[in-house]
């Protein structure tokens, strides 16, 4: 349910609520020992669980947004509360090393809170600059310890020029990706013992952190007829070694050190669309 309320001629206030549920996957039911690239490991081997619960989630949402002739922008938060979240319970095993078994669990509850903000401005016309930022946050409530998966805050920041004409032909935008380091690592309990709850049992940091960066890019599109369209453009402009928060990570641990997989590098790309 959400209701927009007029706050001014330029402003206005959007709020929301909702309910989810959603019921587990197969992998996460049925997996028997499946080698799975997940928690940044490519060692991990999953036990499923075929008596799990399906999640529940309650969320509360509010944006602000604001529009006036040269600027325009929305900033919002929301926060979830999700009952029976699923997730793992983890045991570290000596060989192959680094290697992790985890066991998909239900915990009793887990919250997910974020915020995005994003506006533009007009310089002249045909030119605008803008800027966004991105968080979130997620817990595990049971053992009061981050949730696996979690991006870091992020930002974007560019440039977008643009055909004035009526037939609106061409745009190019330029920008630049800023990604803060992730140090809120996921943190899962080890499998409870007879008589134990997960709170009860050791906690096995299962993330490494991951160092900031930034990147550029550059993208378009051209229409030089109204059935053609022309996309085109570049990513990792400078061609910089980096990478994200959830790429591969071989051995998690060890005595070789930690080998991650980096992002690509200079990505060029060109599309062509034709409507008959």
């Amino acid at each position: 349910m959400t209701n927009d309320i007029d706050l001014a001629p330029a402003w206005s206030l959007r709020l929301g609520g909702g309910y989810a549920e959603r019921l587990p996957t197969l992998e996460q039911r049925y997996s028997d020992g499946l080698f799975l690239a997940i928690i940044q490991s490519g060692f991990s081997r999953m036990i499923g669980d075929p008596s799990l619960s399906k999640e529940r989630n309650w969320q509360v949402d509010a944006r602000v947004n604001w529009k006036y002739e040269y600027i325009r922008g929305r900033m919002g938060a929301f926060h979830s509360w999700v009952v029976d979240y699923i997730t793992y319970n983890a045991n570290l095993i000596n060989d192959p090393q680094g290697s992790r078994l985890l066991r998909a669990t239900n915990t009793d509850y887990a919250t997910l809170a974020g915020m995005e903000f994003y506006t533009e401005a007009d310089l002249v016309r045909g030119v605008q600059v803008f800027t966004s930022l991105n968080y979130l946050d997620g817990r595990d409530r049971e053992i009061n310890q981050p949730l696996a998966g979690i991006f870091p805050l992020e930002g974007r920041l560019g440039l977008r020029l643009t055909d004035t004409s009526d037939d609106q032909r061409w745009g190019l935008e330029w920008g630049l990706r800023c990604v803060d380091n992730q140090d809120r690592l996921a943190t899962l309990s080890s499998s409870p013992g007879t008589g134990q709850s997960r709170s009860e049992t050791e906690l096995v940091t299962l993330e490494t952190a991951t160092p900031g960066f930034t990147t550029s890019y550059l993208r378009g599109y051209l229409r030089p007829r109204d059935n053609v369209s022309v996309t085109f453009g570049a990513d990792n402009l400078f061609n910089n070694n980096y990478y994200e928060h959830l790429n591969l990570r071989i051995p998690a641990q060890g005595r070789f050190g930690q080998t991650a997989v980096l992002s690509p590098g200079l990505t060029p790309y060109i599309g062509i669309e034709v409507d008959y």
